[in-house]
């Protein structure tokens, strides 16, 4: 569990890849994330975005709704 990257690291195995975004809203979110070798991407939530960015967050958003802006899907 978290802040252990285990799972993160297992689900990078199972799908080939080693480089990332992880996206969560709490400090042990982006401590895994940079365990594991990936992007932390902080979601303003419970914590602030100076929080999250102290935790390490390379990126906060206001908002959930936030995320398509940041990951445009391709239609």
């Amino acid at each position: 569990s978290k802040p252990h990257p285990d799972s993160l690291l297992w689900a990078m195995a199972q799908t080939g890849t080693d480089r990332g975004y992880y996206i969560g809203n709490a400090v042990d979110d982006m401590i895994a994330g940079l365990a594991a070798g990936l992007q932390p991407v902080g979601v303003v939530k419970t914590l602030s975005a100076e929080q999250l960015k102290q935790a390490g967050a390379m990126e906060v958003m206001s908002g959930i709704d936030r995320l398509a802006r940041f990951f445009p899907v391709a239609k």
